[in-house]
């Protein structure tokens, strides 16, 4: 199971709330009376949402009452995502509630274990497209190429970072300096081999390459091709490509891995 949190995930929460509302997707939500246990199970669908305000709205059930006190748990058998959210007002023939602190990107067996205690039958081969990129949609753009937007975004990233210790040492010998940022910013990365999208958390970065903090180290063996989408919240309007050229870890007991990728030429210059 993955979760996507919303204090790091923005970027991903656009990618598929937007997805479920342009497809008008089937939402399975329901609701646990605190005394009996009882699960009110209902069909529901996203109508709009809006991430700088905090909120989702979804289609009323004409047949069931949402409890204002109670939360409200939606599943989406597209992409086999699930989210918990508070109620905050019905509006017309719309509830709406919080955005969600999080997503969970359900296995097989959790659907499962989410489908006996709803007592409701869910698919669990739903694909979601919007986080299944091909090869063949890995396109390169120059940075002459790039909107103004991305070029004078991508040259204050690296205008604003400072180099650290460790890469002084070795900087005569690249041909980009890297550096650190200062603060923690994070990219959403898409991987074709795993269908999925990642966030993780920057190490540093060089108009020639980035690196990046992962606990899941077999996702990225050498060679393979990643797509960064956004960058501390910034949605390029067109992908980076970049390679992984090395990995190693950055702590004792091998929990935390830094893995290291090359842009493909052109792009940041």
């Amino acid at each position: 199971m993955k979760v996507i949190k919303s204090d790091a995930g923005l970027s991903m929460y656009k990618i598929i709330f937007g997805h479920l509302e342009v497809k008008n997707s089937k939402l399975i939500a329901w609701q646990v009376d605190p005394d009996t246990r009882e699960r009110k199970v209902f069909e529901t669908k996203l109508t709009s949402f809006k991430l700088d305000e905090n909120y989702l709205k979804l289609k009323k059930d004409s047949e069931h009452f949402v409890e204002k006190k109670l939360p409200l748990y939606v599943y989406s058998e597209e992409g086999q995502i699930i989210f918990k959210s508070l109620f905050v007002e019905i509006q017309n023939q719309e509830v709406m509630v919080t955005l969600p602190g999080e997503l969970k990107l359900l296995e097989d067996q959790d659907v499962k274990s989410i489908q006996n205690m709803i007592g409701v039958h869910l698919d669990v081969d739903e694909k979601f497209p919007s986080l299944s990129p091909k090869e063949e949609e890995l396109i390169v753009k120059s940075l002459s190429e790039r909107s103004s937007r991305d070029q004078e975004f991508l040259n204050n990233q690296f205008l604003t970072l400072t180099l650290d210790e460790e890469d002084k040492a070795f900087s005569v010998v690249r041909e980009s300096p890297r550096a650190k940022p200062k603060l923690d910013k994070w990219l959403t990365i898409q991987i074709p081999t795993t269908q999925g999208l990642q966030e993780v958390r920057i190490y540093d970065l060089s108009r020639g390459g980035i690196s990046f903090i992962t606990m899941e180290l077999d996702l990225f063996p050498k060679g393979t091709k990643i797509k960064v989408l956004s960058i501390d919240n910034f949605e390029l309007d067109d992908p980076l490509v970049a390679e992984v050229m090395s990995s190693r870890a950055i702590d004792e007991l091998e929990i935390e891995y830094k893995i290291g990728c090359q842009f493909q030429e052109g792009q940041t210059n």
